[in-house]
């Protein structure tokens, strides 16, 4: 099937996209310190039934750096107009799921469905600081230019340590590739006030949200807290899978979104 590319100009600023497929437009928002490049292992295989969608947050991948402050979800709004979509099922795995979740809020109307991945809203409170620690360690090593050694220790910290060897080296491209836009300030970016985790009762999509077993701890908090506080949530864990659930169990995970989108 045919694959259309472009850059979206929206927001001041591009953004680099792909898509694939016909029928209801389902979007992929990928994680921290990865790009678009992290579902290849789903946009083609939900294109024969969806109209795939998958593209570079700002900062990442082949869409422009940001100057000064800006908002993932304004961006994502800008995206969806540019492409004359007025619906779309909306897909994100750990930072792209806190886009979706701020997006299902801002803009309910243009949510189909909501598929959360490892995902955590904005304004949950941190509970495990050595995680926290390590990760500041990361960031200090790759301010201090040791960006060799701050990647290896990505890959080896619990959100990456539990995917396959066959696709390590891939990820690892992916995180050295995007290494200027990781270490942008944090501060740069707008959420949406107050902050998601004390509004999803007010998610009114459909909301399927996928944990796997051997994730960090604040994740799978997370992930009990969007289950019991928005309105139609079902939770599905997945055995034997940490943070990357659709690159660890890229079949498991295609069958479970495919199967939970053909009952909408």
């Amino acid at each position: 099937m045919p694959e259309k590319t472009g850059m979206a100009e929206v927001n001041r600023t591009s953004l680099y996209y792909e898509m694939m497929g016909e029928g209801q437009p389902l979007v992929l928002i990928h994680g921290g310190l990865l790009d678009s490049r992290m579902w290849d292992g789903q946009f083609k295989a939900f294109s024969p039934g969806y109209n795939v969608i998958r593209y570079d947050i700002r900062g990442y991948g082949k869409s422009a750096l940001p100057k000064g402050k800006y908002s993932h979800v304004k961006d994502l709004q800008g995206l969806l107009k540019f492409l004359g979509i007025e619906q779309a099922h909306i897909i994100g795995l750990s930072l792209g799921g806190t886009i979706a979740i701020d997006f299902a809020l801002d803009y309910p109307g243009k949510v189909s469905s909501l598929i959360l991945v490892s995902a955590v809203p904005v304004g949950l409170r941190t509970l495990d600081d050595e995680l926290t620690r390590e990760t500041l360690a990361i960031y200090e090593l790759a301010r201090n230019n040791n960006s060799k050694e701050a990647i290896a220790r990505w890959l080896d910290h619990p959100v990456f340590k539990t995917i396959p060897l066959k696709s390590r080296k891939k990820i690892q491209k992916m995180i050295s590739d995007n290494l200027p836009s990781w270490m942008l300030p944090q501060d740069s970016m707008i959420w949406s006030s107050p902050p998601a985790a004390e509004r999803l009762s007010k998610i009114k999509a459909s909301t399927l949200i996928i944990v796997g077993e051997k994730d960090v701890p604040d994740i799978l908090s997370a992930a009990d807290l969007l289950e019991n506080k928005i309105g139609v949530a079902i939770k599905m864990s997945i055995a034997d899978a940490g943070h990357h659930i659709n690159i660890e169990k890229p079949r498991q995970f295609n069958s479970i979104v495919l199967d939970f989108l053909s009952y909408l």
